[in-house]
C-alpha cells in the first residue's frame, strides 16, 4: 500500500510539473500564442457571410410573350371543351403537338407558369386538375352574355387593337453571309397601328398608324384623341338609330378611371383623403388615422366608370371590353399575322413611309370574306370557351372541400 501511495505521488508531481513547463513557455510566447488562438477561434467561430449564390443547370430562363401564355389557357379550355381532365401532361402533350418549338418542354416548367397565369390546382374525386379562377370564369361569362346579345339585336360591332410594324420589318429568316452577317436590317424605330375590324372589313376612315417608341406603346391622351375621333365618324356614317359597339383589350391606356371613381392613393395626404370621402359623401370618423381612412374609401368605392366609355358615350357608342388575359376572342389579332407577313415580304426599302403604306395598303384591301373568316374562327373559340366552362362546373361539382388549393403536382406526376 505505501508503495502504491508513493507511485501516485510521484505521478502528481510529475504532471504538475508538466503543468507549470507549458505556464512558462505561454508567459514567454504571448504574442505568438494570443495570434494562434485568434487564428484557431477565427477557424471555430466563423464570422458571417453572405449567402452564397445557389448554381443552376445552366439553362436559362424561360420566358413566354403574352401570346405563349394565352396558348397555354388555350390549351386549357379546349380540353375542358373536349371534356377531358386537363392534367399537365395531357396540356403538354396538346401544346408541343400544336408547336414543337414551345418553350416551355417539361411539365415542371409548364406547372410554374400555369401558377404564375393564375391558374389553380383543385384535387376532384379522380384526379388534380387546373382550373381557372371564378373571377376569369366570371369575366368571360359577362363577356359571352353582353356579345350575344349585341348580336341577337343586330348592332354594329368592331374589334379594335394595337400592333407594331419595324421601320426594318424584314422576313424572319433569310441568307445571310455567315462571316460579314451582311444580308439582313436591324430593328429600330417602329410604327403603331391602331384600327377597327368589322364583318366588311377593316375601316378604312379611322386606321391610325404613327411612329412610337420601341415599346410600340400609344398613351391615353393619343387613344382618347382617337376614340372620339372614331366614335364621332361612326356615328355619322352609320345614322342615329344604330347600335355601335367598339370591343377593346385591357391596355392601360383603355382603362383610365374618370376622376369621380378614381381610388385615393396611399401616397395621398390625410387631408387629400379625407376630402375624398367628404366629396363620396361618407362620414368621416373623428380622430381616424391616414390607415384607417384609406380602408373606409376602399370599402366605398363607387362603380367604375373609364374615360374611354365617357368619350364614346358622347356619340352614343358603346365600348366593351375583352376578359383580361383573352385577347384570343379579339378577330383583329388573327389579322395582324397576314400584315406583317405582307409587309416582311414587300418591304426592301426600310423606310417609315414604305412601311405605313405596306401596312395601310394590305388593310384596305382586306375583304369582306377574309374579314368574316377571321370574325367566325373567334366565334368558334368562344364555343370552345362556353363549352369549357359547361364542362368546369361539372368538374366542380366533383371537387373535394378541402382547406388550401393543391399546391403541389407531386400526386399526379406520380399518377
Amino acid at each position: 500500500m505505501d508503495e502504491e501511495k508513493e507511485t501516485m505521488e510521484n505521478q502528481k508531481i510529475q504532471v504538475l510539473s508538466r503543468l507549470r513547463n507549458l505556464r512558462s513557455r505561454s508567459s514567454s510566447s504571448s504574442s505568438s500564442s494570443s495570434a494562434i488562438s485568434t487564428n484557431i477561434m477565427a477557424i471555430s467561430n466563423p464570422g458571417p457571410s453572405p449567402p452564397r449564390k445557389l448554381s443552376n443547370s445552366g439553362r436559362p430562363s424561360i420566358t413566354l410573350t403574352e401570346q405563349q401564355q394565352e396558348t397555354i389557357r388555350f390549351h386549357v379550355h379546349s380540353l375542358l371543351a373536349d371534356q377531358v381532365y386537363p392534367t399537365i401532361n395531357k396540356i403538354l402533350i396538346r401544346i408541343r403537338a400544336a408547336d414543337v418549338d414551345f418553350p416551355i418542354q417539361s411539365t415542371t416548367s409548364l406547372w410554374r407558369w400555369m401558377k404564375k397565369i393564375g391558374f389553380v390546382y383543385k384535387r376532384t374525386s379522380k384526379v388534380i386538375v387546373p382550373l381557372d379562377t371564378p373571377t376569369f370564369m366570371a369575366a368571360c361569362a359577362r363577356y359571352f352574355a353582353a356579345i350575344d346579345e349585341l348580336r341577337t339585336i343586330g348592332a354594329k360591332i368592331f374589334w379594335h387593337d394595337e400592333t407594331w410594324a419595324n421601320k426594318n420589318e424584314e422576313r424572319r429568316y433569310v441568307w445571310t453571309d455567315g462571316t460579314t452577317g451582311t444580308g439582313r436590317m436591324r430593328r429600330r424605330k417602329r410604327l403603331a397601328i391602331s384600327a377597327l375590324l368589322s364583318e366588311s372589313g377593316f375601316h378604312k376612315q379611322t386606321i391610325d398608324i404613327f411612329e412610337c417608341d420601341e415599346n410600340h406603346s400609344t398613351d391615353t391622351r393619343h387613344f382618347l384623341g382617337w376614340i372620339d375621333r372614331t366614335a364621332s365618324l361612326l356615328r355619322e356614317e352609320l345614322g342615329p338609330d344604330v347600335k355601335i359597339v367598339l370591343i377593346i383589350d385591357n391596355a392601360t391606356w383603355h382603362n383610365q378611371l374618370t376622376e369621380e371613381t378614381t381610388p385615393p392613393k396611399r401616397a395621398w395626404r390625410k387631408e387629400l383623403i379625407v376630402q375624398w370621402l367628404v366629396n363620396h359623401k361618407i362620414s368621416v370618423p373623428v380622430k381616424a388615422t391616414k390607415a384607417e381612412l384609406l380602408v373606409l374609401a376602399f370599402d366605398n368605392l363607387p362603380p367604375k366608370r373609364y374615360v374611354v366609355d365617357e368619350v364614346a358615350k358622347k356619340y352614343n357608342v358603346h365600348i366593351l371590353r375583352l376578359p383580361v388575359k383573352h385577347c384570343m376572342l379579339n378577330a383583329i389579332e388573327l389579322a395582324w399575322a397576314g400584315l406583317k407577313n405582307y409587309v416582311r415580304d414587300k418591304n426592301v426599302n426600310f423606310s417609315f413611309n414604305d412601311v405605313r403604306n405596306l401596312a395601310y395598303q394590305w388593310m384596305t384591301s382586306l375583304s369582306a370574306t377574309t374579314a368574316m373568316g377571321y370574325i367566325n374562327e373567334t366565334r368558334k373559340i368562344e364555343d370552345m370557351f362556353k363549352k369549357s366552362d359547361r364542362f368546369t362546373e361539372e368538374i366542380e361539382d366533383q371537387l373535394i372541400d378541402e382547406d388550401e388549393d393543391v399546391d403541389s403536382m407531386t400526386e399526379e406526376m406520380d399518377d
